[in-house]
């Protein structure tokens, strides 16, 4: 029920999700969990999976390392991080990569915001490359993907796996999918698009 309880606030309402931020922590984390129990060892939650009050991010991060460290996984989340004063300071919509020592090794804001349609700061990080475990991987967020120039980082970097996740809606599934998809093909990575609302998926280069 999180997502229709959520509907009943703004995403921009940082009080409003207050409400919520519980719910949809202990959600996340326990599904984390349970993936990692089953044998999952890379975790990546959908885009703004973790809709909270920006107060609130310190603690969660805390609680989703500790997680990180103690199942012995990656674990990449992401947040839509939304301040008391918004519009004043603009919400973050934003990744956390974790390594399995619960060591935070990126903090990605995503760099190309849809416009009109997101009220977020526009990132200027570069887009994280890591080796681990499981060879080199690479992440971005939703529509940044839409940006052949700017995904193609990843592939310079002869990344392995792209972990790309999105946030879509009924006017663009399935096809912001198959433009991810197109994605991997051109760049010759694995593909890892989990997509909320819309077409989730797991491809090879092909």
């Amino acid at each position: 029920n999180i997502n229709a309880d959520l509907k009943t606030c703004k995403w921009t309402d940082a009080k409003g999700l207050n409400e919520y931020h519980n719910e949809v922590e202990n959600n996340l984390l326990e599904k984390t969990q349970q993936a990692a129990r089953a044998g999952a060892k890379m975790i990546l939650w959908q885009e703004c999976a973790g809709t909270i009050p920006k107060n609130e991010e310190g603690n969660f991060i805390e609680r989703a390392t500790a997680i990180a460290a103690q199942e012995k996984i990656y674990l990449l989340m992401t947040l839509w991080s939304v301040p008391d004063d918004f519009p004043k300071h603009l919400v973050e919509n934003k990744m956390v990569i974790i390594d399995p020592h619960g060591q935070i090794k990126f903090v990605y804001v995503k760099n190309n915001p849809v416009p009109g349609a997101e009220p977020i700061v526009k990132g200027a990080t570069p887009m994280p490359v890591l080796t681990t475990h499981y060879g080199k991987i690479a992440a971005a967020i939703c529509y940044d993907g839409d940006f052949p120039n700017f995904i193609r980082t990843a592939g310079k970097n002869q990344t392995e796996i792209m972990f790309l996740p999105a946030n879509d809606w009924k006017a663009i599934d399935p096809i912001h999918t198959s433009m991810a998809i197109t994605r991997a093909i051109e760049n010759g990575f694995s593909l890892v698009h989990p997509a909320g609302q819309g077409l989730s998926v797991a491809t090879d280069n092909r």
